[in-house]
């Protein structure tokens, strides 16, 4: 036994697969091996009889290595430890130590062996790894930050501190595009000399400009130096490093992001690039869903404004009270400095009511001719608004008073009934002031101002009308303090037939692209008429809608003009009039009376078409709501579909939350993710959803199942120019092997997306309805293409935050667990044997002689060997064991649920295989053999490290015994 352990002792020492070294009991080198000599640089000869720690640690290393070997004389026997040696390049390598101790006749410690293995390079390979990671994590926490909801000027600021924290950068700015005068304006400086926001640059012109006009990122190492230094920022302290990405959006470049570094000797990295460039592209998105959002509460604000100013004007009949508060409720509408009411009279305008001027009485009573020499002409006989920026340039009477103050003018016409009665000017002091939107916003209000002031004058010409009148502005008030378009339809005709004393009505709607009127309400008929369609002139309804002109019958079944599809009808009298705003026909409301005595007047007439008219704008106002609340609730899914999807960064959650959200957005009754390869065609499933109405056959899961798109052109061809299709199964013009697939699943639509991350399709999002040839209109597509763009990018933020904590655990040459990844499920397997008292057994392996296959056939040679050591070792045991690269060609393998004779077998198996399976090679089959140690863990082992030294003891005595052979420690 004493020649064995001293062989045993002699082969540790001259193996030149570790560094081994000796030392004395007094820290001196006494035996320093090749290995040691190949690592450091210097020899043996140089370093034996040297106190360690004065010749190859680094100062602050000393007292670490000092106290393991004063341990390890103590009897501790601290067995493992890390630290670096210097070479004679003057170099570090980190070398990790497992040290054991001999004893002399008397028990003391006589030396120290310490054997090493170099891990430097594991070691940076792991800290590049973790700062991936970080930095990946990072930009997870950054792209959360700007998708949380936000107000625009805030969501900016957000953007600029968040990128120049993601960039470590000084300071940074946020700059808009404006495409039309080909400039960018700076809209957030952050942490800079000076505050840039309203800076503007013409494209090309400085950082920002050059990224606007060439749409890609952009590094300058030193912009003091840089030939397209920007002349608005010459006289501040120059910049040092800049990094710009662009926003893009659809196509376009809305904006730059730009990153500053301000100390000498700062510069960003193409790394820093590609994140700040994924940011801008997430950045986008927030930035156009936060200008939609703002735009929506805008026109919502407006219309709920322009609801209520024109309640306030039909609240009242007196003319004088009516101007007023027209006037007041103008300013509402728009904001003005002065503003009057122009009714027409005998071929001129007359001013009856003004506010915001000097002396309000000294512009009431005022004439205009028209036609004349003013801007108000224009407006009676255009029938249109009209806006003047340069109000004294365009017209004389503006350069004197009282209309001297005045710069910006717009006037209004009030139209009513297709006749122009008057007109709503509205003045600013300030040059240029109205735009497009303004008059837009005005003529809303005018066609209230018209019918309220219509209303006025029939209260003061028809006194005896009082109660009529009265009930219809309390019937107008109502109606137009609805907004859910459903409600509003059927309290219209109700305060219709209540207002006129008929016996019931009809309500319809007009559908222009059919050229058609749609009864949507029918009340007290007889018979429920709704759905019921009639072209342009047929019946009563028909002929209003085709005339734009109200009627009168007296005797409706003598009318040689009534439609077939009226014939039963039990009424006598009937009244119809057009509802119409803006010379646009919205529908026609009827009544009937089934009273044979019954004639409508001429005054039941002008009451029928006072209210039509404001039922017109009542139910246009209704719609604009209701589209603008759907636009609303859009928005808010695009707020929260960001944020559901960033939140994770779990691939598959991603995929299947973006499935859920394509469905649910446009109520499909499936949804699919699909990976897209556009160099070969093939797509694969990889999300799927379902919807409550999705059939059986629509419900067959096909994850994974892939496709060859080639065989479906349109859709590849679709894909490749990065645009959404659409195909119906009765679509002859449909590709066959579509239109098969869909009828396979009993499918009638689908509708396609690409999903794009940096203009490059990186996958697409598939739609099916099967309930009808669904004709998916531009708001769906545009809102589903929204939904899958955004998805795309945080789809492919979450695919590199996997793919970054996969390397961290893996081996890249073998695809096994690193010593990382196995130490990290290995411990928590020990955890779970100790808990629950199940066996666990550990096998550690190593290739015999392969030093010399290394020197023999290179390494390039002994790295297939290793791989296919892996591949075999894969192949044997079971899904559940764990397997890893323990060091060079050391490989552990642990094995739940398994005693020391079931791992036993088991490395027997692995041993006989790999000795009968030659490693074919670039240089021929490589006959190879290993050697196994086995062991099982008891209570004694504390972890999973000491487990794997007991197992590491028995392999090195396999060694021992002759190697091919497996030993139970």
């Amino acid at each position: 036994m004493q020649i064995e352990g001293q062989q045993f002792i002699s082969a540790i020492l001259n193996t030149d697969s570790f560094l081994v070294v000796v030392l004395d009991s007094q820290g001196r080198i006494r035996h320093f091996n090749q290995a040691c000599e190949q690592t450091t640089g210097f020899t043996a000869g140089e370093v034996e009889g040297k106190f360690v720690w004065d010749f190859l640690l680094l100062p602050d290393e000393i007292e670490p290595v000092r106290a393991v070997f004063e341990a390890l004389q103590s009897g501790r026997f601290p067995n493992r430890h890390e630290n670096y040696w210097l070479t004679r390049a003057g170099s570090r390598r980190l070398i990790a130590w497992a040290n054991s101790a001999l004893l002399d006749e008397q028990g003391c410690v006589a030396y120290v062996i310490g054997i090493g293995i170099d891990i430097t390079e594991g070691r940076q390979a792991e800290e590049s790894l973790r700062r991936k990671v970080e930095e990946l994590s990072a930009l997870h926490q950054t792209v959360l930050d700007i998708t949380s909801p936000h107000k625009l000027p805030d969501l900016l600021q957000t953007i600029v501190e968040r990128a120049a924290r993601l960039l470590n950068a000084s300071s940074g700015g946020l700059y808009l595009c404006d495409p039309d005068r080909e400039e960018v304006r700076c809209m957030f400086s952050y942490n800079t000399q000076r505050d840039y926001a309203g800076t503007v640059l013409k494209y090309g012109e400085g950082a920002a400009g050059h990224v606007a006009q060439t749409g890609k990122p952009l590094i300058i190492e030193d912009y003091r130096t840089w030939t397209g230094r920007a002349a608005a920022y010459e006289e501040d302290q120059p910049f040092t490093a800049v990094a710009s990405a662009p926003m893009l959006w659809q196509g376009s470049v809305t904006g730059v992001i730009h990153v500053i570094q301000t100390e000498e000797g700062r510069s960003f990295t193409q790394d820093d690039l590609d994140r700040l460039t994924l940011f801008a592209d997430q950045a986008t998105i927030a930035v156009e869903n936060a200008k939609l959002y703002e735009k929506a509460q805008l026109q919502a604000h407006q219309a709920e404004t322009l609801r209520q100013a024109g309640s306030v004007v039909a609240a009242t009949l007196d003319q004088d009270e009516a101007i007023e508060r027209i006037l007041v409720e103008l300013e509402r509408v728009v904001p003005y400095d002065s503003a009057s009411v122009q009714l027409l009279r005998n071929g001129y305008l007359e001013i009856v009511g003004g506010r915001g001027w000097p002396d309000p009485k000294a512009v009431v009573g005022l004439h205009f001719p028209v036609p004349g020499d003013n801007p108000n002409t224009v407006v009676i006989q255009t029938c249109r608004p009209h806006i003047l920026g340069d109000a004294p340039g365009a017209f004389s009477p503006f350069r004197t008073g009282p209309h001297n103050h005045i710069r910006s003018w717009l006037g209004v016409p009030l139209i009513l009934h297709d006749t122009v009665i008057g007109m709503l000017a509205i003045d600013s002091a300030q040059p240029n002031t109205y735009t497009a939107d303004h008059a837009r916003l005005v003529s809303a209000f005018a066609d209230q101002v018209a019918i309220a002031l219509e209303n006025a004058r029939l209260y003061s010409m028809e006194k005896q009308r009082v109660k009529e009148l009265d009930a219809l502005r309390a019937t107008v008030a109502d109606i137009s303090a609805e907004l859910e378009q459903t409600r509003l339809l059927q309290a219209v005709l109700v305060r219709a037939v209540e207002l006129l004393n008929a016996t019931g009505g009809d309500l319809g709607l007009y559908d222009e692209a059919k050229q058609e009127i749609v009864i949507v309400v029918s009340h007290n008929l007889g018979k429920d008429y709704t759905g019921t369609r009639m072209s342009l002139g047929e019946g009563a309804m028909g002929h209003v809608a085709q005339t734009r002109q109200p009627l009168i019958i007296d005797d409706y079944m003598q009318w040689s003009r009534r439609s077939p599809q009226y014939e039963a009808g039990p009424w006598h009298a009937v009244l119809a009039a057009p509802m119409v705003i803006s010379n646009r026909l919205v529908g026609v409301i009827g009544v009937v009376d089934a009273d044979q005595t019954r004639r409508f007047t001429p005054s039941d007439e002008r009451m029928m078409i006072l209210f039509a008219q404001q039922s017109a704008i009542a139910i246009d106002n209704a719609r604009l709501y209701a589209s603008e609340k759907k636009r609303a609730a859009e928005l808010a899914l695009l707020f929260q579909s960001s944020i559901d999807i960033t939140k994770t960064i779990d691939l598959q959650s991603a995929l299947n939350i973006a499935a859920q959200q394509l469905g649910k957005a446009v109520n499909a009754t499936s949804a699919y993710i699909l990976s897209y390869d556009q160099e070969s065609g093939l797509a694969i499933v990889l999300s799927d959803y379902f919807g409550p109405e999705a059939n059986e056959l629509e419900q067959i899961s096909d994850l994974g199942t892939t496709y060859y798109l080639k065989t479906t052109p349109n859709l590849f061809q679709a894909l490749r120019n990065g645009q959404p299709w659409v195909s119906l199964v009765n679509d002859p013009n449909a590709d066959l092997a579509t239109r098969e697939e869909l009828m396979g699943r009993n499918v009638m639509s689908a509708l396609a997306l690409p999903m794009m991350v940096a203009g490059q399709v990186r996958g697409y999002a598939e739609i099916w309805d099967n309930r009808s040839e669904r004709a998916w209109n531009e708001e769906e597509i545009r809102l589903c293409q929204t939904l899958a763009n955004q998805a795309a990018i945080a789809i492919e933020n979450a695919r590199l935050f996997e793919e970054s904590q996969y390397q961290a655990v893996t081996d890249p040459l073998t695809g096994l667990y690193n010593r990382r990844g196995l130490f990290q499920l290995g411990d928590r397997e020990v955890e779970r044997v100790r808990r629950f008292e199940h066996p666990l057994a550990a096998v550690l392996l190593d290739i015999d002689h392969f030093k010399q296959t290394n020197d023999t056939y290179s390494h390039a040679i002994g790295d297939q060997v290793l791989r296919a050591l892996a591949d075999c070792c894969r192949a044997t045991i079971r899904d559940t064991d764990i397997l890893g690269r323990y060091g060079g060609e050391e490989f552990a393998l642990l094995l739940p649920e398994t005693d020391a004779k079931g791992a036993y077998n088991l490395a027997e198996r692995l041993r006989e295989k790999v000795a009968m399976t030659p490693v074919l090679t670039e240089r021929g089959a490589i006959d190879i053999t290993i050697s196994l140690g086995v062991a099982s863990y008891t209570e004694q082992i504390p972890d999973l490290a000491v487990l794997l030294d007991h197992a590491d003891t028995a392999m090195y005595a396999a060694k021992q015994s002759g190697r091919n052979t497996v030993v139970v420690g």
